[in-house]
């Protein structure tokens, strides 16, 4: 697939790498995306993945620089985009185009399972280190002790403050390796769907082009009818059944 790369350099990288990872889906909305069942006549099922066909994916790279020396480098993805023109910011909208259980389809659950609690241990630690924070500056201080120092003692307060702001900023830091993780996932995911999508329908590349994954010598385009939800085919009454043609 094709790659438009653009390049964000700044000097703490680290955090716009991982603001990035987490907004730029939720900046987006979900789309509502299906394709026809592997039983489906195979006219249908390859119509679909011309439709669906990955085309390429955007990527952003976070360039990190100190002084004029390259410190690090991190890319994120941004969204798929699809032959129909839709773009594909969350990668649990591809669930209904993959194989369950298939490695996309296992991809694209975990990415976005991984973003969501990497969004939560972000906001939620950045509230909880804050709230610390507070709580341990301005809150109320023992009198000042009577000795050389002459300086105010922490109270019970202040360490209860520290201690909050400790596991705030302990949530901070694993939010970075939950989002590295969700960020790898979700390459995966995108860079498998392509795979993942010919499974789902049944196709396979046969000398050279794609065509049903089923035997030549196995009948495989029996008459169907669509669903009334549009969610796919069904085989009609008198259509010999699955069961029946596995034997």
């Amino acid at each position: 697939m094709s790659r438009l790369t653009p390049t964000v350099i700044g000097r703490h990288g680290l955090a716009v790498a991982l603001v990035a990872t987490l907004a730029t889906p939720a900046c987006h909305g979900h789309v509502q995306l299906r394709a026809p069942l592997k039983q489906a006549p195979v006219e249908i099922r390859l119509d679909a993945y011309e439709k669906l066909r990955p085309l390429g994916y955007r990527q952003t790279t976070t360039t990190t620089y100190r002084g004029f020396t390259k410190v690090s480098e991190s890319t994120t993805l941004d969204f798929l985009q699809l032959s129909n023109g839709v773009r594909v910011y969350h990668t649990d909208d591809l669930l209904p185009l993959l194989e369950p259980g298939s490695g996309a389809y296992v991809a694209a659950r975990d990415a976005e399972s991984d973003a969501t609690t990497a969004s939560w241990l972000l906001w939620g630690g950045a509230v909880v280190g804050l709230a610390g924070t507070a709580l341990f500056a301005f809150g109320p201080h023992d009198e000042p002790a009577d000795d050389e120092f002459g300086g105010p003692s922490f109270s019970t307060t202040n360490y209860v403050g520290l201690g909050i702001a400790t596991v705030g900023i302990g949530a901070l830091v694993a939010s970075i390796f939950v989002s590295k993780s969700a960020a790898d996932e979700r390459r995966s995911a995108f860079i498998s769907y392509d795979d993942g999508l010919r499974r789902h329908l049944g196709l396979c590349v046969r000398d050279g082009e794609l065509d049903d994954c089923a035997p030549p010598n196995r009948p495989s385009r029996v008459p169907y009818y669509p669903t009334t939800d549009g969610g796919g085919f069904r085989p009609a009454a008198d259509a010999p059944t699955a069961a029946a043609l596995a034997r």
